[in-house]
């Protein structure tokens, strides 16, 4: 009696396969619209984390070897380096420390997007106490070691030694540039009170001048008398001046002011003796060059005058920065 039912409810499959009623229950159930459902979904959620892995596995592949061709690239540089400085020159192989942070910088500067997106990380990531630190410390070893000599004028001063057993001389530059915000006529530096102490663009003028003192020590104890001293200092105008908008009025008065050249000189002209004769006038109400620009300008040609004295009797060379053409036409 109990096996009529069961040989009954027993089917046979194309394959000669026999499924009890239990399977046949529990297939019935799978395909429920929303089993289905579910199964697509889990399937979709599936594929994404394969697709996820299997991209990460790859992006770590790539960049384990790239990293392992550049740290191949660096060693073969480092060996052929040790080669040259115990046979001929003498200078000393490149630490293989420094390659690959050389590496790392510029293959991150090599992307678009990263670039890009720097500030703005940077920016999240020290805003967060701990992490600060932390990024501080990365940027530092990284970006700071490769494009900054020192935070001050005697802490570049082993980076130019070590550079200068490589025949290679040195330019001192006080990396400060003009903001925008404050070049468009917002900054009030000549309205403050001189008993707050040295404004910022004195402070500018002022270690510019230490820089000269600092680069000519240097070359006296290498260099004889003040021919062929390689260690230069740049100069940066709009970092020297109390409002940079001065400089931006003034330019565009001389190239409205000037006589016409003969022959004929493209933009920006040729300077003539007289370009800085607006500076003994009295501006009058309405003109072009108000009297704030006149001073700005006066204190900037008499710290000009001061430096370059100070970098002819020591011996250093100055290079100027051309910086926008709206500010040094």
């Amino acid at each position: 009696m109990t096996m009529a039912p069961l040989l009954a409810a027993r089917l046979l499959l194309p394959r000669g396969r026999v499924v009890s009623p239990r399977v046949l229950q529990i297939r019935t159930i799978g395909t429920t619209p929303t089993s289905s459902y579910k199964s697509r979904t889990f399937g979709l959620r599936r594929l994404a984390v394969l697709g996820l892995a299997s991209g990460a596995v790859l992006g770590v592949s790539a960049f384990t070897y790239d990293a392992r061709a550049g740290i191949a690239a660096a060693q073969d540089v480092r060996e052929k380096g040790r080669v040259q400085g115990s046979s001929a020159s003498g200078r000393p192989p490149t630490p293989l420390t420094e390659l690959l942070r050389s590496y790392v910088v510029f293959s991150f500067c090599s992307v678009p997007k990263l670039v890009e997106w720097a500030p703005g990380i940077l920016a999240a990531f020290t805003a967060v106490p701990g992490l600060r630190q932390a990024t501080e410390g990365m940027v530092r070893a990284t970006f700071f070691d490769q494009f900054v000599g020192g935070d001050s004028a005697e802490e570049a001063l082993p980076l130019i030694e070590r550079l200068r057993t490589q025949n290679t001389g040195c330019l001192f530059a006080y990396s400060v540039e003009v903001d925008e915000a404050e070049a468009s006529g917002h900054a009030k530096e000549h309205e403050r009170d001189a008993a707050a102490g040295p404004t910022p663009h004195q402070q500018v003028v002022d270690e510019t001048l230490h820089c000269i003192d600092v680069a000519a020590d240097f070359e006296d104890r290498y260099t004889k008398g003040l021919v062929g001293r390689r260690t230069w200092v740049a100069i940066k105008l709009s970092a020297m001046i109390a409002d940079a908008e001065s400089l931006r009025r003034f330019s565009k008065y001389l190239l409205e002011h000037r006589p016409q050249s003969t022959p004929p000189v493209a933009f920006p002209g040729r300077p003539f003796p007289t370009d800085l004769d607006v500076l003994e006038t009295t501006p009058k109400p309405g003109d072009e060059l108000t009297a704030a620009d006149i001073n700005s300008l006066r204190e900037l040609r008499q710290n000009l005058v001061t430096i370059c004295t100070r970098a002819k009797g020591r011996g250093v060379r100055l290079i100027f920065d051309a910086e926008y053409s709206w500010y040094e036409p």
